[in-house]
This record gives structure tokens, sequence and C-alpha cells, in this order.
């Protein structure tokens, strides 16, 4: 019989994401988000967050009064690994009340503390541990926890990077993600013996990709990561649910704010375009050859350069790329019929754009990978509708892709929900559940 601790560890579907050596550049593996559009933005990554961002009220923090928390070279993190110093706010007025992201400024820097083998079983959930060594960890995780649910209080919350630019670092998503791994770890490990101190961990990590205002779809693909493990987890475990932590379960899916976060994003991607085209602009004839010969694929290098050489066609290529990004905001909700719709007519006009279409056709990867979320929610809000309310309830629910019910069909365990939208490997979206007996 298995270690029902490295069972279910080792089932614990984290999706992790690849750390490179600049913390802004880390990103969701396979997924191409305009590697021409990235270059620019990500140009000047690095640097290191303070430990503390200024605030009109103070932070109650773990660490005696006596004390500043720990420097990310003291907690074992490399140089750089924190996040970058904070700009100045151009004068802007500090909110009153206490800044969530300092909470996770100092969860991040106790994260830091781990040993090096602690830390990978975070970030490798999957590889069996003992016992002893789960047990170590999750106590360790408790201050750590603590902080991600005590943010979720938070007057507000504030990177301190001040207005989007091309010139914006970003490495913020390095502690969201890290401190995502810790809490997903932590809700993983305790489901079985407390679901609902398990859901309340996952509640509060939901609330992690938010405190990141700034809205632009490397953010969206870090959330549509999140929540996908966070679906997997609670799906894994449905059969440890009660009918009051079925009742919460679905309140959290429920409450999630994914479509509206995904929605921003590409709204968000829309009002960056501008920084880009300025940034550009500001180059010299030089240097913009220079860029597009070193980030942009040889085929497309003269069509390419000849729009950076003319101002009124790089005007018409972001103008384009703007409604673009706008439009796949509304899509956000569509069927797939809808957006197949629209998406043909974009599309037969995009030959008119090389540098929009250079960027814009691997966005229908971001659009693919928030759809395949959407239905896991909706499949899994279904899912343990039916376990409380019985089969009848599986007509209430809607395919986001078809607008129509999932298909439902029982099975010697329990049932199966199924939809014709397809997965990251091209199969169709399914999950089978266990009755209660």
């Amino acid at each position: 019989m298995k270690d029902p601790i490295k069972h279910r560890l080792s089932q614990l579907p984290l999706r992790r994401v690849k750390k490179t050596s600049s913390p802004s550049r880390t990103f969701v593996a396979g997924s191409v988000l305009a590697a021409c559009l990235m270059a620019l933005w990500f140009w000047r990554s690095g640097g290191t967050y303070p430990q503390t961002i200024p605030e009109a009220a103070p932070v109650s923090s773990p660490f005696p009064a006596s004390s500043e928390p720990p420097s990310a070279a003291a907690a074992g993190g490399e140089q750089g690994d924190a996040s970058p110093a904070a700009k100045d706010r151009s004068g802007d007025s500090i909110p009153a009340g206490v800044n969530g992201t300092n909470l996770y400024l100092k969860a991040s820097a106790l994260l830091k503390q781990l040993s090096e083998s602690e830390r990978k079983m975070i970030k490798q959930p999957r590889e069996e541990v003992s016992e002893a060594e789960a047990k170590a960890l999750f106590e360790k995780l408790k201050p750590i926890l603590a902080l991600i649910h005590e943010a979720v209080g938070a007057d507000y919350y504030d990177w301190g990077l001040g207005k989007l630019s091309y010139d914006t670092t970003l490495p913020q998503y390095r502690i969201i993600m890290e401190l995502a791994q810790a809490a997903l770890w932590s809700a993983a490990y305790r489901f079985a013996e407390d679901p609902a101190g398990a859901l309340e961990d996952l509640a509060a990590r939901a609330q992690i990709p938010r405190s990141e205002t700034h809205k632009v779809l490397i953010g969206g693909l870090i959330a549509s990561s999140m929540e996908k493990s966070a679906l997997e987890v609670i799906r894994e475990n449905a059969v440890y649910l009660n009918a009051s932590t079925l009742a919460r379960a679905r309140t959290l899916l429920a409450e999630s704010t994914f479509d509206q976060d995904a929605r921003g994003s590409f709204a968000g991607e829309a009002a960056f375009a501008d920084s880009i085209s300025s940034k550009i602009t500001a180059m010299s004839a030089d240097e913009r050859l220079k860029w597009v010969r070193s980030s942009v694929d040889a085929a497309l290098q003269p069509a390419v350069e000849k729009i950076f050489l003319d101002p009124e066609r790089l005007a018409d290529e972001i103008r384009f790329i703007k409604s673009f990004n706008a439009k796949m905001a509304e899509a956000v909700t569509w069927t797939d019929a809808q957006f197949e719709a629209w998406s043909s007519q974009f599309t037969a006009g995009l030959g008119d754009y090389p540098f929009a279409a250079m960027l814009l056709t691997s966005v229908y990867g971001v659009r693919d990978a928030i759809r395949q979320v959407q239905v896991e929610r909706e499949m899994l809000g279904a899912g343990l509708a039916i376990l409380s309310e019985g089969p009848a309830a599986a007509a209430l629910a809607r395919d986001p892709g078809t607008g129509k019910p999932f298909s439902y069909m029982t099975t010697s365990a329990g049932f199966e929900l199924r939809s014709p939208t397809l997965d990251k490997n091209g199969r169709p979206i399914f999950m089978r559940f266990t009755s209660p007996k």
C-alpha cells in the first residue's frame, strides 16, 4: 500500500514555470507570447526590491520590532532574485492602510530561508518524499501561509513600480509564482486530513496574482497556470469533501475573478502598445535596424525593417495591435463559435500588417490557455454540484466553449463530464468524479 502522504504529494498538479537568470523573464513554458514584443518589454530586466515599500500605516510583521526582515542574500536567495528597487511614484500620494505586497515580500524572505532541498520539494511536488520530510516542510510553511492569508485583508496592493511603461521591470512575478507554489503545496499536503484548511489556503493563494495591478498578458498567463493547478488539486481531492467543504469549494469557484482578470490582461496589453511605439520612435534608425536584426526571424526582417523606418506605417500597425487586443478582451467570454466567426474575418486582413501578424498570431495560444481553464473551472463546478445535488444539476452548468451543458455519463465509480474543447495535447477535456458511498 502506498504511503498516503507520499502518494498525495506525488499527485500534486503544479505547473512549474522555468526559472531564468532574469526574474521578469520567467515565463510559462510552451507559450510563445510574441517574442518580438517580449524582447522589447523585458529589455531592462533585473534588480532587487527593498524589503518593504513605503506605506502610510505600518505592516504587521512576524519579525521582532527591533529587526528588519532578512535580506535576500541572508535568506539564501541569489542576487537579483527578489524584486527590483521600487521606483518613484511620480508624486502620487501613498494610500492609507496596509500594503499587501509588503506582506508578500516578508513571506518571500521567509521562503528563501528554506533549504535547497525543501525549496526543491515545493517546485517538484510530484517527487515522492518521506512523511517526516513532508511534515517538517509543512510546519516551516505555516508562518509563510499566515502572511499570505493576512495579505487577503490588506487595504491595497502596490509593488512600487509606478506607471507601467516599456522600461518597467517586472520581477515581482517570480515572487508571485514562488508564493503560489508554496501555498499550493500546503493545500495539497493537508487536503485529506483538513480539507477546510486546504480550501482556505487556495482562497488566499488566489489573491496573490491579483496584487499585480499592471494587467498584461504575461500576468494573464501566470494567473491561468495558477488557476488551473488549483482546480486540479480540488478535483483530485473531491473525495475528501463533506457537505460544508463541498459548499465552500463551490463558492470559491463561483467567486473566481479569472475571467475579469483575463479580460484586463488583454485590455492592459492594448494600452501598453503605446509605450512600445514611443520606445521604438525614440530609437535612432540604426538602433531600430539593430534591434530588428537581433530579435526578428530572418524571413520577416525586410518587412519589419520597412515598418520600423516608416513612422506612419508603424503608427498604423500599433493601432491595429491595440484594436486586436481590445477585441480579445471582449472575446474572453465568447463561445468558440462566436470567436471563430470573428477570428476568420480578422485573419483575412492580417496580411496587410506584417509586424502585427508577427506579434498577434501567437496570442491565440494565450486565448486557448484561458479557454481551457474556463472550461475546467465550470466543469469542476458542475461536478461538485452533481456530488452535492445529484445528476439533475448537470443540465444547469454551461460549457463556456459551446454555451451548452457538458456531456454527462455514469461510470462504475461515479460519473464523467466531457467537453469538445481540446486540452494542450489536443484531447477533449474531461473530468471523472467518484460518487460518495
